[in-house]
């Protein structure tokens, strides 16, 4: 056996899988959203290639610190919403910044460890000051 390099890159995970989170009622939010006529064809794509980069690398190799991929924190005021554990994929286009929440599933009962999908928004970013 060769001796491993001390900088090479970790190996690539292929346990990973894209899952969609479902209400009771049959609902996909993030689905819903993506798929909705006033979600443009390119931040949809970005999105999703995101997604799908961070389940074949796998979540834990995977930077969160970067403007597409980061980790939700705890808030810093009280009365906050509280996301910590939640990731979000980001795109900005045309000053829209679009997101897409998600969760790692680290004990997914079908298809193994899955990315969740949960759901999506947008808001349109102020760059006046």
């Amino acid at each position: 056996m060769s001796p491993r390099k001390p900088n090479a890159s970790p190996p690539i995970s292929r346990d990973w899988q894209v899952a969609v989170y479902e209400t009771l009622a049959g609902q996909r939010p993030a689905l819903e959203y993506l798929g909705a006529d006033d979600v443009p064809e390119q931040p949809r794509r970005e999105l999703l290639m995101t997604v799908l980069a961070v389940a074949e690398t796998g979540p834990l190799r995977f930077p969160s610190g970067t403007p597409r991929w980061q980790l939700m924190h705890k808030p810093d005021k009280k009365g906050q919403v509280d996301m910590s554990g939640i990731f979000e994929a980001r795109d900005e286009h045309n000053r829209v910044l679009y997101r897409l929440f998600c969760l790692l599933d680290r004990e997914g009962l079908e298809d193994g460890p899955s990315v969740v999908l949960l759901v999506a928004t947008y808001e349109t970013l102020n760059l006046q000051q």
